[in-house]
């Protein structure tokens, strides 16, 4: 697999001039996937390779503005992967061009809130019927209770992410529907 990477990347320098007339967008954050065999190596040479100054001979520009996602949404993801993204860990460190950047005004965001659930000695099983119970009584909480604004959550305002994994989206579903919570998965 890794000759297979060396082989495709010198094709690329092959065909751009040794890498001269190369435009290559990636984002080095998605090295999550090294499980499908990405290799974020290869992108953070190239990267290194690059300047942002205008004139730089192989220029590197920053496409960290987002338009796709509200700004409370993104603060939340940067403060994370601030903390979780650490060159001495992940071999990426979590920069000014790695942050994103909310392309269009804020409207009263509602907050985000960010759970990690330590999973102990507990099988997979377990794990997932653990966590799907605590996703329900937390909307539960959240949708009786108003915030300092005096605004309660509503179901619709509540997206919950879910790995890909067996039958978590089923057990999920299971759990919220036990408690009357209107639920839609696209499992």
């Amino acid at each position: 697999s890794d000759v297979y990477k060396r082989q495709q990347n010198a094709i690329f320098d092959a065909l751009s001039d040794g890498g001269r007339r190369l435009f290559a967008v990636g984002d080095v954050k998605q090295s999550i996937y090294r499980f499908r065999q990405a290799e974020p190596g290869l992108f953070m040479r190239k990267l290194a390779a690059f300047g942002a100054q205008e004139d730089a001979p192989r220029r590197k520009v920053a496409l960290n503005r987002n338009f796709r996602s509200r700004s409370a949404v993104l603060d939340a993801v940067n403060r994370v992967f601030a903390h979780v993204m650490d060159a001495r860990v992940t071999g990426i460190d979590y920069d000014e061009d790695a942050r994103l950047v909310p392309g269009a005004p804020t409207q009263d965001d509602p907050p985000v809130e960010v759970h990690a659930l330590q999973a102990g000695t507990r099988s997979a099983q377990e794990q997932a019927a653990l966590e799907a119970e605590w996703v329900a009584r937390d909307i539960e909480r959240v949708t009786t209770c108003a915030d300092s604004d005096g605004r309660v959550t509503e179901y619709r305002d509540i997206a919950v992410l879910l790995p890909v994994a067996k039958d978590v989206a089923r057990r999920v579903e299971t759990a919220l529907s036990r408690r009357g919570i209107p639920v839609y998965t696209d499992a």
